[in-house]
């Protein structure tokens, strides 16, 4: 019986500070993350992923669990976790699936060790000898900090597709802007005086979720199951489910179960899960400088002590390594931010030391 196995590659294992905890098709792109996009497509169950050897006892939720060993079955199908695509999409039987001139999944006419795959150097394309293969729409995330870079335009495909699949309605006793679509799911609540603005872009508020009195929403936005926004105004983000956002909030992926629950700005950011952020928290894409931001671009490691913990001296050594002259972006949170980042397999949990900080800060190179 067919079933899905996700592949993180070379890249998608340098996708720090995630790569540490999490494999590539536990990540939220736009509304949904990449494993359920790939599960709708297929109408297929997730089996397993193969990742780095630190994310052997990864355990979350839905999320399948880690191969190490053994082999991957003839007739499995193996998906690389850096293609995000559409969530209209409805895939039948194939043997090879293109995105952009490069292989995203594969049929396996056959078994294969898993240890092909522990490195990440295998491009999945090679292993599957039908010509041409069937194209799909789709988009390649290269860099880490491209799932907020590119959320602008993820949210605008997905919130009304997305939107079709649920029983929503577009009647709210809240204040209402612009034409680009307004969703509310059977079962959500809006607080008096909310104004829902999708001027720019549609917003969608699923089940279970609160907005309180006074938010102002503004689109394109997604809004998970039993979330709560609880003031200001929050535009341009996709929060997951669970979770507690308070204070303005822009350009920024909450995976869920995580909170932001005080004021402070939080702004072209990615949140893993189990972070909480403390009252006035700040991030910002504009340095003291007004220069260009930077990342970290060292290379990504397999040491499983790395997965412990990564201190300030750490962050500091791994920050003053030359990124390469292909980056189209540099960032470097550690200069500026004494703050601890504990790293636990079931999720990103934070413990911050400033008011001022940029705890999983991902820029685009836009912003």
């Amino acid at each position: 019986m067919s079933a899905l196995y996700f592949y993180d590659d070379v890249r998608a294992r340098q996708f720090e500070p995630f790569a540490l905890t999490r494999p590539g098709s536990e990540l939220r792109a736009g509304t949904s993350l990449i494993r359920r996009r790939w599960e709708r497509a297929t109408g297929l169950e997730s089996a397993g992923f193969i990742s780095s050897p630190h994310l052997a006892q990864f355990e979350e939720g839905k999320a399948p669990p880690a191969l190490v060993k053994g082999e991957v079955p003839a007739g499995s199908i193996i998906v690389n976790t850096r293609c995000v695509i559409p969530l209209d999409l409805e895939l039948d039987r194939f043997d090879l699936l293109m995105c952009e001139g490069s292989a995203c999944a594969v049929r396996l006419a056959r078994a294969m060790p898993v240890s092909q795959f522990a490195d990440g150097s295998t491009d999945i394309g090679s292993i599957q000898t039908s010509l041409g293969g069937r194209k799909i729409a789709g988009r390649w995330i290269t860099d880490v900090w491209e799932f907020t870079g590119t959320l602008t335009d993820q949210l605008m495909e997905d919130i009304p597709r997305r939107a079709k699949s649920l029983t929503t309605t577009e009647k709210t006793s809240a204040a209402t802007i612009g034409d680009h679509g307004i969703f509310v799911e059977e079962g959500a609540d809006i607080g008096p005086n909310v104004v829902l603005d999708a001027s720019a872009g549609p917003i969608l508020i699923r089940r279970g979720a609160i907005i309180a009195p006074f938010t102002h929403l503004v689109g394109p936005i997604s809004v998970g199951r039993d979330s709560q926004v609880l003031g200001d105004r929050v535009a341009n983000s996709s929060i997951g489910d669970s979770c507690k956002v308070r204070g303005e909030l822009s350009n920024t992926i909450f995976i869920g179960h995580s909170n932001k629950a005080h004021a402070g700005f939080v702004g072209h950011s990615y949140l893993g899960r189990w972070v909480n952020l403390g009252a006035l928290t700040t991030t910002s894409n504009l340095p003291f400088s007004f220069g260009r931001p930077r990342a970290c671009a060292a290379p990504a490691s397999n040491s499983s002590e790395r997965c412990s913990a990564i201190t300030q001296r750490q962050e500091s050594e791994r920050c003053s390594a030359p990124a390469p002259s292909s980056a189209p972006v540099r960032m470097c949170s550690a200069a500026t931010c004494r703050r601890r980042l504990f790293l636990h397999s079931r999720g990103e949990i934070a413990s911050l030391t400033t008011r001022t900080t940029s705890l999983d800060f991902l820029q685009s190179p836009s912003a």
